[in-house]
């Protein structure tokens, strides 16, 4: 068996008749990842074939398509160990990088951490699962303390906060005791926190470049850090901050201060100011910055109440444009008023899209009706006119000097109004 020269990460098709399921005939062989090898068994990872664009489970390991020769994205279960019979072995694929070796540990070290099973197949072959640690990792010491790794430094040495996982999931990461350049050799990982930590880093890299020295002593314009989440302070009182949440990196960005752009969210939330973690104050500048941000939301605001009215009369909103509370994209014109809470309304968006005339009965308290001219929807209503024969409609044309459009969507000739 050893002449074989299989490593840990190697990519093997086997046979795989020896698992006691029935497989169809077509999947009577597959891709294996080796482990180790014992007693004329291999110990490896079975593959599954999945979508490119499925839902992947975190604590497995994953090979994309065309990636070392499989023809399929392929996921590998690490909580099942399957040893294989050497006979069932086929041929050779690949073997995976130093990189995904690492990524694969992982994923192990995580099952061996929930699934008994795994870890005493995993010890019966002494696999060293020792890997290196990356942003995100969740890792103990020997005193059974943990840390968040927010960094790996280039010297081997990492960036690490304590960890605490509370009550119902919630974590808190202690900011104000995070070490830097600390030797990791003995300590193991717990967990990886995947894409949940980058709250966490980013709001440890703020802190690491904006720290000030001396005193800090919280005021207006200081930002401050609960739970990985960063505030900016409005308002100080005896023993509460009325604070914006301010959001790194963010694609709605609004104000770009200390050379960052953030998202500041204009609503006041209040929070403990004994719980508030000093970060840094702003500059007079970088205050103005954030005030001329606020000012401009309330104008965006104060006109956006203007151009939008909740009530909808029933004389004179026939072909006014509305949507829907819950989703400005959706569009409609509104076509009939049934009673004082059923309005009839032109789907606009099938309309425009598909050419598609379709009416739906929908409350009224659904909608917010947009102040608009009706000629859009009349133009809309203008290229399907045999389909419209509301009278109410005809006379709202004619009343409005609107003759080609009136004679155009059905309404008979008459004498002209006001032409004596």
């Amino acid at each position: 068996m050893e002449e074989l020269l299989f490593e840990f990460g190697d990519i093997l098709w086997c046979n795989r008749e020896f698992v006691p399921a029935q497989i169809r005939e077509r999947h009577t062989s597959g891709p294996f990842i080796f482990l180790g090898a014992k007693d004329g068994y291999f110990y490896c990872l079975k593959g599954f074939g999945i979508r490119s664009d499925s839902r992947r489970n975190m604590n497995n390991f994953v090979i994309d398509v065309n990636t070392y020769h499989l023809r399929k994205a392929t996921e590998f279960h690490t909580k099942s160990v399957y040893k294989v019979p050497v006979n069932y072995f086929l041929t050779y694929i690949s073997s995976l990088s130093g990189e995904d070796k690492n990524i694969l540990k992982e994923s192990l070290v995580r099952s061996s951490n929930h699934f008994e099973t795994t870890k005493e197949l995993l010890e019966e072959i002494g696999i060293d699962l020792k890997c290196n640690f990356r942003t995100g990792s969740i890792i103990k010491n020997d005193n059974d303390e943990e840390f968040l790794v927010l960094k790996a430094n280039n010297d081997g040495t990492y960036d690490v906060a304590p960890y605490v996982l509370l009550d119902k999931g919630k974590v808190f990461i202690d900011f104000n005791q995070f070490r830097t350049n600390e030797d990791c050799k003995d300590c193991q990982l717990i967990h990886t926190l995947f894409d949940f930590n980058k709250k966490y880093v980013d709001v440890y890299e703020f802190i690491h470049k904006n720290q000030e020295p001396g005193e800090n002593k919280i005021r207006l314009g200081t930002i401050v850090e609960i739970n990985g989440l960063l505030f900016y302070v409005s308002t100080v009182e005896a023993n509460k901050l009325l604070t914006y949440k301010i959001l790194l990196n963010s694609e709605k960005s609004n104000v770009s201060v200390l050379g960052q752009n953030m998202e500041i969210e204009f609503e006041q939330k209040a929070i403990d100011k004994e719980k508030a973690k000093y970060v840094c104050t702003l500059s007079d500048e970088d205050i103005d910055v954030i005030r001329n941000a606020k000012k401009s939301k309330k104008i965006q605001s104060k006109r956006a109440k203007q151009y939008y009215q909740t009530d909808i009369n029933p004389i004179d909103g026939f072909g006014r444009i509305v949507y829907l509370r819950n989703n400005l994209s959706l569009m409609y014109g509104l076509y009939k008023i049934l009673d004082g809470n059923i309005i009839e309304v032109v789907d606009l968006n099938s309309l425009k899209n598909r050419g598609v005339f379709k009416l739906e009965k929908l409350h009224i308290r659904e909608f917010d009706l947009r102040i608009d001219k009706h000629q859009d929807l009349v133009s809309f209503i203008r290229s399907i006119d045999k389909k419209i024969n509301d009278e109410r409609y005809h006379e709202f044309l004619f009343n409005n000097g609107c003759f080609d459009e009136y004679v155009k969507a059905g309404g008979k000739c008459r004498k002209r109004k006001n032409n004596a």
